[in-house]
């Protein structure tokens, strides 16, 4: 029949938990609507890009980015071929063990995320942080 958990959440936890889900859900929707209408990307892109520009030659191995994007292997590999295509990543083999792919983030790339990022942090701060009062933010 399954796996029982040790206890059951309370009605409190239950309501809390789904109340998390929800704004989740509701924030990735405004947050990637805003992306798509305004840069014309969705917000795993924005995923990738930061990823790749926060790593040295903004540059990861395509498993260690599957790792760290909202998305499954076979999408990520999708997303990056029509990045690629555009010209915003490249994809080189790995150099150290000759197994394996890198992504790179390309100066073209770079120059959308510099431009984008300032109006998705902006949409961050007016939707999940400025609501919460300093007290929320240290818990």
């Amino acid at each position: 029949m399954g796996i029982q958990p040790k206890r059951w959440l309370s009605k409190e936890e239950q309501q809390l938990w789904r109340a998390f889900i929800g704004a989740q859900s509701r924030l990735y929707k405004i947050l990637n609507f805003d992306l798509e209408s305004n840069a014309g990307f969705d917000h795993l892109t924005y995923e990738i890009f930061v990823n790749l520009s926060e790593n040295e030659n903004r540059s990861m191995r395509m498993t260690d980015l599957a790792k760290s994007v909202s998305a499954n292997k076979s999408r990520l590999t999708y997303r990056v071929t029509q990045l690629e295509q555009d010209g915003l990543v490249k994809r080189v083999d790995a150099v150290e063990d000759g197994r394996g792919q890198v992504c790179v983030l390309t100066d073209k790339g770079f120059a959308i995320l510099e431009k984008f990022a300032p109006m998705h942090v902006d949409g961050v701060l007016k939707n999940f942080i400025e609501p919460l009062s300093g007290e929320d933010v240290e818990h």
